[in-house]
């Protein structure tokens, strides 16, 4: 009798470390799986990262394609004012109604106006 219940005993015990067994698989499983999240987190952070960099990059062309437009519109603007400043120094010759521009409209030039 005694002989058989130490084997029901053992038997059970075997039992119990099977369980475990199965228990430590499955968490061998869960560690797999966090590593690989593991994994594509740090992919993700690499191609957020490059994605930034790429952002940068773009902005960094864009500002400098703004600063050249920004350029581009202030000659164009310098220019324009010139055009304008010429146009009225035209006009205040050939009215001559200042002294120094009077003395000016001495000097030949195809758009002073000689009355």
């Amino acid at each position: 009798m005694e002989w058989s219940k130490q084997l029901d005993d053992d038997d059970d015990d075997d039992d119990d470390d099977d369980d475990d067994d199965d228990f430590d698989d499955d968490d061998d499983d869960d560690d797999d799986d966090d590593d690989d999240d593991d994994d594509d987190d740090e992919m993700m952070m690499m191609m957020m990262m490059l994605m930034m960099v790429m952002m940068m990059m773009m902005m960094m062309m864009m500002m400098m394609m703004m600063m050249m437009m920004m350029m581009m519109m202030m000659m164009m603007m310098m220019m324009m004012m010139m055009m304008m400043m010429m146009m009225m120094m035209m006009m205040m010759m050939s009215s001559g109604s200042s002294s120094i521009c009077s003395s000016l409209s001495d000097i030949p030039h195809p758009f002073v106006f000689k009355y």
